[in-house]
């Protein structure tokens, strides 16, 4: 591949910090990999937010690019950068848009790849078709399990060799204020002795795909744990949430954030002062170094569990 300068990411990132932690990773092997003054573009569900926070050279929101108005814009992203990556997360799901602005790459010529994806079971012929399609045009697939492997294999997907890999998450390596970071969150609960890490996502309209649960039963019973775990271990409930309420608003206002679930399980509970849920808007490499303290992480997102497992955390998951 030659000295690429202009790269390209597309992604989910700036909503959900598990995306954004794939992008921060990505991010970094671009600039310690292919060049440091390389010029990044960003393609992303919350685009603003990423170019306030990194040095991005210029910007799209992932569901506008399609729109006329945006088209010019759009054009001239492309036809400056010389590299499209692809990923990572769960972003092979038969999105129309996503696989839309893949095609207008490699039509227009821009070498891309897919880095690090994990693949959605895909019901409709249409999107399988353009899954396939797409997919069998571009140079290189890499994909974070086997079963992503197994899915692209049974669409059709055979052209570009698919190499399996990890999430991108595994490279992040997180901050070096840790301390503060945690002595700030101790300060506001009972007991900081034995800190578990919760880390719960809503049902909502844009996961049902994933599958359907209810709200309502999930509160219950986690007031329930977490009230058993505090008076069984004398521990702290640390909920960390990946997608906050701040970061909906302008984009997701119909969607329940993280926090405001966390919230409704906390007015559920009998022991309310041993429990924090954390609004702090934090990087990704800060949630890394909070999660680092925890001595458990019980986690519904799954980046609440790539990033423990990053900084050799205990954790369990919750499959919803």
């Amino acid at each position: 591949m030659k000295h690429n300068k202009n790269i390209l990411i597309a992604n989910w990132a700036g909503v959900n910090s598990g995306d954004d932690a794939i992008f921060s990773a990505l991010l970094n092997i671009v600039l310690s990999k292919i060049s440091p003054q390389a010029k990044i573009y960003v393609l992303a569900d919350n685009d603003k937010l990423l170019k306030a926070k990194y040095r991005i050279n210029d910007s799209i929101r992932i569901f506008d690019f399609y729109q006329f108005q945006k088209l010019r814009k759009i054009a001239h992203i492309l036809k400056a950068s010389d590299l499209l990556i692809y990923g990572g997360g769960d972003i092979i799901n038969g999105n129309l848009q996503s696989m839309s602005f893949l095609a207008l790459a490699l039509i227009l010529g821009l070498p891309a790849m897919c880095c690090g994806v994990g693949v959605v079971p895909i019901k409709s012929s249409l999107k399988k078709f353009l899954t396939r399609s797409v997919l069998n045009q571009v140079d290189l697939i890499t994909v974070r399990d086997e079963e992503s492997k197994k899915r692209l294999e049974l669409l059709g997907v055979i052209k570009p060799e698919v190499v399996v890999t990890s999430d991108l998450a595994f490279l992040l390596s997180p901050t070096l204020n840790r301390k503060n970071l945690l002595e700030n969150m101790c300060v506001k609960v009972n007991n900081c002795n034995l800190k578990i890490g919760m880390s719960i996502r809503p049902f909502g309209p844009m996961y049902n795909f994933y599958g359907v649960w209810n709200n309502n039963i999930l509160i219950n019973n986690m007031a329930d744990l977490c009230d058993h775990i505090i008076q069984k271990y004398n521990a702290s409930i640390i909920f960390i949430p990946m997608v906050l309420k701040q970061r909906c608003k302008e984009y997701h206002t119909n969607l329940e954030a993280d926090d405001e679930l966390s919230d409704r399980i906390v007015r559920k509970m009998k022991n309310k002062k041993s429990t924090i849920v954390i609004k702090d808007d934090y990087a990704p490499e800060d949630i890394l170094a909070l999660l680092s303290d925890m001595r458990l992480i019980i986690g519904a997102r799954l980046h609440s569990l790539v990033l423990a497992t990053r900084v050799g955390v205990p954790v369990i998951a919750i499959e919803y």
